[in-house]
């Protein structure tokens, strides 16, 4: 068998020094195609210019062990020292561009040439990926800009405040009466359906009214179902003419609630879902398919302020973190007292006012492994007390013609799924 040219260590050297090459001429062809209708002359850098800086950070990065740090940070300080050269001489010009977009992308590609220049070809090819389509981005980011709203902006953070900021340093064990307060599980089932919420609301504002109040509720379920009746039955009372089109879109929410339940329950307990899904599915079909009927037969909606306000997810995960352990707390006490009936009156309470803080505290209790029956018939009941309340906040505050077609759709909802549970 005839020896290779290049001996095998060779032949991996220059194949990380290739690797970020291409990463250069990449980045270079994006940024030399933004550029195109610019003199050669004035452009800051093309695709020559950038490829020569994936070139640099390879060179940089397959030097031995020893010296391949300072031979990069020398790199990455050389590329900044051209860059500041570049930008000066930019904004010395009749009309100059003050964007660092280019420049920072410069440096960008010398760190991603580093990076495949030590062997690590994939974390950089995902870099240069991800770095390509941002730089891909320019118009529908800027266009973001325009329609996006400051407390929007105020709702995100917060989510990544209870999510990022406090999760990771929580303890993951059990604490108080038969371990039932672990703060770890406890707060990432805040963050779960604080995301839901923050998800659903996004769909909200980025399909608006014009798909229908269907759509609507049937997204607002993700974020809150209740919140969806309100807003629903606000807007059906300016104009009778809409208790049937948000008659169906209270359905939708509704749906989508047991559905949500059903995720719960999948996540944070296996077992018990495996016994619970069939009448959640059976009043989730049911409630959908009386929505769909509402919607059909009803006149078309001529709002377009259907969409919820941002989610606070920080006072809403403090106070669902308080209600959480609460419930948890008194689902262990209410067994330990008074068995399976103190466990019904404790979900036919609290689902009236939030069914996923008792879904998840008895999907907690239950564990993974085993679910008992009573478990399964809590969560249909606390399921079963938030549709009913929906029925109450459609008479209250949207008047008696919502009031007769949601409590059409509570009735054919709760048959259907009394009738699964029954069989099961």
């Amino acid at each position: 068998m005839p020896e290779l040219l290049i001996p095998e260590e060779s032949a991996r050297v220059v194949l990380r020094v290739a690797f970020a090459l291409a990463i250069g001429f990449l980045i270079g062809l994006e940024r030399g195609w933004r550029q195109r209708a610019e003199a050669s002359g004035d452009r800051l850098a093309g695709i020559r210019t950038y490829t020569l800086y994936g070139l640099l950070g390879g060179l940089a990065g397959v030097l031995p062990a020893g010296i391949a740090g300072w031979a990069i940070a020398a790199a990455i300080l050389g590329a900044a020292a051209l860059v500041v050269a570049g930008y000066s001489g930019a904004l010395a010009q009749a009309d100059p561009d003050r964007g660092l977009t280019s420049e920072a992308a410069a440096l960008a590609t010398v760190v991603l040439g580093a990076l495949a220049g030590q062997g690590e070809l994939l974390v950089a090819a995902a870099g240069a990926v991800m770095l390509v389509l941002v730089l891909s981005l320019k118009a529908e980011l800027h266009g973001l800009l325009d329609v996006i709203r400051y407390e929007e902006i105020q709702a995100a953070i917060k989510l990544l405040v209870i999510s990022v900021l406090v999760l990771p340093f929580l303890p993951d064990r059990g604490f108080g009466p038969g371990g039932v307060l672990n703060p770890y599980e406890i707060w990432w089932a805040v963050v779960l359906v604080a995301s839901l919420s923050f998800v659903g609301y996004v769909a909200i504002r980025a399909l608006g009214g014009r798909n229908g109040p269907l759509a609507f509720g049937f997204i607002g379920g993700l974020a809150s179902s209740t919140a969806v009746t309100v807003t629903g039955a606000r807007l059906a009372r300016t104009d009778p003419a809409l208790a049937g089109p948000f008659a169906g879109a209270i359905a939708a929410a509704s749906a989508t609630m047991m559905l949500r339940v059903a995720v719960l329950l999948l996540v944070f307990a296996p077992a018990l879902f495996a016994i619970a899904w069939p009448p959640l599915a059976a009043g989730a079909v049911a409630a959908l398919c009386a929505g769909f009927a509402l919607r059909w037969f009803g006149p078309a909606a001529a709002h377009d302020d259907t969409t919820l306000p941002p989610p606070d997810d920080l006072w809403f995960a403090l106070i669902f973190g308080g209600l959480l352990t609460a419930i948890s707390l008194g689902i262990h006490y209410a067994e330990a007292l008074f068995g399976d009936a103190g466990l019904y009156a404790l979900a036919a309470t609290s689902g009236t006012l939030d069914v996923d803080a008792f879904t998840l505290s008895a999907a907690r209790t239950v564990g993974r492994i085993e679910a008992p029956v009573a478990a399964r018939d809590a969560v249909m009941l606390a399921v079963a007390g938030n549709t009913v309340m929906k029925g109450v906040l459609s008479y209250s505050i949207g008047g008696e013609a919502l009031f007769k077609r949601v409590a059409a759709v509570i009735a054919v909802s709760l048959a259907a799924g009394a009738a699964v549970w029954l069989v099961s």
